[in-house]
């Protein structure tokens, strides 16, 4: 028995794309633009697919730190001295009290 197939469509959606340099020759800059990307959906799918920035939420492996964290981490990792922990305790880098 052949399975019944559901009827589907193409659906484009744009996308527009900043000015950039070639990462392979920064002397080739490609001016801004707009990418189309066609997309089969079922028949029953509205035109205009919802589309929001890349920026608009944070990417999974990324959480920030509280600003007094980050600035401890920063310190701590310029200068090799030490940091404080979130309780605001210092202590020296490559400390027994790391592990």
């Amino acid at each position: 028995m052949i399975p019944a197939v559901s009827p589907t469509k193409l659906v484009e959606t744009s996308y527009d794309v900043r000015g950039y340099r070639e990462a392979v020759d920064p002397a080739v800059r490609h001016e801004a633009h707009t990418v189309y990307r066609r997309t089969i959906v079922p028949i029953t799918a509205s035109e205009e697919l919802a589309t929001v920035p890349r920026t608009k939420y944070p990417p999974a492996s990324y959480t920030p730190l509280l600003a007094s964290e980050e600035l401890a981490a920063e310190i701590a990792g310029t200068l090799g001295v030490g940091y404080s922990d979130s309780a605001g305790v210092s202590r020296a880098a490559g400390s027994a009290s790391d592990a």
